[in-house]
Parts: C-alpha cells; structure tokens; sequence
C-alpha cells in the first residue's frame, strides 16, 4: 500500500529543548511552530510510496553511532516560509541520505516552523540572526516514518527503528 513516508533521525531531549527555547524567543512569529515531540532530522522522503520497500531499505542499512552539532539558523524560500536549524556535519548526512535514494535533495537540517504570511523584513532579521546553541548530540538509532494528514498538519507515526551498531 502507497504511503507518505520518510526515513528520520529522532532527536534526544537536549536538542528538542533548543528549539523550544527558540521557538519561546518568537512570540510574534506569524505562523506555526513544530512541536516539541515531532523535531526530526529528515534522511530521505519518499511523499507517496511503499511502506515495505523504506522498511527494507532502513533494515539493510549498515551505520555506527555518529556526533551531530546544531548550527545556524535559515530558512527556505523566497519569500522565507520554512524556518530550519542547520547540522554542522551535514557532509555525513549527505552520504547516509544518499543510501535510501531519496525523491528530495538533501538539505541537513531540523525544521522549526513554518510561517502562514510574509514576515516583517525586521522580524525575519531578527529570526536569522539568532545563533543556534552549538549542541553536539549522538545519532543511535534512525526511523521510519509514516505522515498522516490530520486537520491542518501532517502527525508523523514511527513505524520502524534500526539501532546503529
């Protein structure tokens, strides 16, 4: 059965308290915020496909345990509507995205919000000067995703995790 899926790093509870605290600093941001249980670090999207073909491909993955540092804080669009912090070490990020054949070019990075409107040059100013807390985490374990539309946004239901050995 076709499925919205996507193969995500979870975030351990020190990376997820970063972006709350940015996103408490934007009490006038126009628009939404990710919540504090949904952060991931996206590897690779399929929008409608398989479930059984991520599930084999996250099975077969051969990784150990690696460090990632939090960087800067950008947006994609023109006009800026994606809010993201960006990965230091997105180079390794690159190569193990590259292992799911992905329909998306990889970008390293944790999505923080997304704006409903055009933001105030000033407000987006201030949004993109913010430097991120260079949190340095481990990557454990990677998951498989399934995106289920609900209402006004997607809820991400895990479906699988592989240990990183």
């Amino acid at each position: 059965m076709k499925t919205r899926c996507f193969i995500a790093i979870d975030l351990p509870k020190v990376v997820k308290e970063e972006i709350v605290a940015f996103q408490e600093s934007l009490k006038e941001f126009p628009g939404v915020f990710v919540y504090e249980k949904d952060p991931h670090l996206t590897l690779a999207f399929w929008g409608e496909g398989e479930l059984i073909d991520a599930q084999t491909k996250l099975h077969h993955l051969k990784q150990r345990p690696f460090s990632l540092e939090l960087s800067t804080i950008g947006a994609f669009g023109t006009p800026a509507r994606v809010f993201w912090v960006g990965i230091n070490e997105g180079n390794k990020l690159e190569h193990l995205s590259k292992q799911f054949d992905s329909l998306n070019e990889f970008h390293a990075h944790i999505t923080i919000a997304r704006a409903k409107k055009r933001i105030d040059p000033h407000l987006l100013k201030k949004i993109l000067s913010i430097k991120a807390v260079p949190v340095k985490f481990t990557v454990e374990n990677i998951s498989l995703y399934e995106s289920v539309k609900a209402k006004e946004r997607y809820l991400h239901k895990k479906r699988a995790t592989k240990q990183l050995l």
